[in-house]
């Protein structure tokens, strides 16, 4: 028999941002990476960091993102940012992620990193 017992009750689903993104979000030109960021949740979403690692896990870049309204019109909330490359640095095999120290409790954090 197995018992669990909850520590702390988290925030409902219904009351979380989500950011988010996807392979089609990211694109490479040249020494840019350009990303399409996603509000998906039922709330605002707060400010928020995006990285760029290079294929080591090394941030490499980083950008802040504002605060994005959340969708509740049925129509999309995004945000476009560039994280340029510094000089020596590749992109190849590397992963875009938002939020990377996890200060956001959002509905799911399987939609905040993508591999380049």
């Amino acid at each position: 028999m197995l018992t669990l017992q909850l520590k702390k009750p988290g925030t409902p689903y219904w009351e979380r941002p989500d950011l988010g993104l996807n392979r089609e979000d990211v694109e490479l030109q040249g020494r840019e990476v350009r990303v399409r960021v996603h509000s998906l949740g039922s709330v605002p979403t707060p400010e928020a960091t995006v990285v760029l690692r290079d294929r080591a896990g090394k941030i490499i870049a980083t950008q802040k993102i504002d605060a994005l309204p959340a969708p509740v019109d049925l129509y999309p909330k995004t945000t476009d940012i560039v994280l340029t490359l510094p000089e020596g640095t590749e992109a190849a095999g590397g992963t875009v992620e938002i939020d990377p120290d996890h200060r956001i409790e959002e509905i799911t954090r399987l939609n905040n990193a993508v591999k380049l």
